[in-house]
């Protein structure tokens, strides 16, 4: 059992959108997923199977998929949280994207939270395993 309860998101004033990717190496495969929770606690779920070298392409393709679904709703206004430390440092300009698999995707996940008035975006859901789930 877990003794760190999970914490409850709940979006008070603006919209949250929280952003995941997975990659399984040995198949070039993976997953990249977006949950948008409105503040009238409508939720939005948008994912999508991606070919993918590496999880960071996975998780631009989430953060990408995410924010496309919150200009679709025509959102102003959005915090966005994830667990990648690339990710999160490259958009917020803390570290260069030097890798040209991430440079193309880098420029898209920009011009897309570009849209927004106001963006939050923060690293701040830790990547926790449920109970019972055994790392192989």
């Amino acid at each position: 059992m877990s003794t760190n309860p999970q914490k409850l998101i709940i979006a008070k004033d603006i919209p949250i959108m929280l952003f995941a990717g997975e990659f399984q190496g040995t198949l070039l495969q993976g997953v990249a997923a977006a949950v948008l929770l409105m503040p009238n606690g409508r939720r939005y779920t948008v994912s999508q199977l991606v070919s993918v070298n590496h999880k960071d392409e996975a998780e631009y393709t989430a953060l990408i998929i995410g924010l496309k679904k919150a200009n679709q709703l025509r959102l102003k206004t959005l915090a966005i949280k994830g667990d990648s430390d690339r990710v999160f440092n490259q958009v917020n300009g803390l570290t260069p994207v030097t890798e040209e698999r991430l440079k193309k995707l880098y420029r898209v996940a920009i011009k897309s939270i570009r849209t927004f008035e106001k963006n939050f975006l923060r690293m701040d859901i830790p990547r926790t395993k449920p109970p019972g789930v055994i790392s192989r």
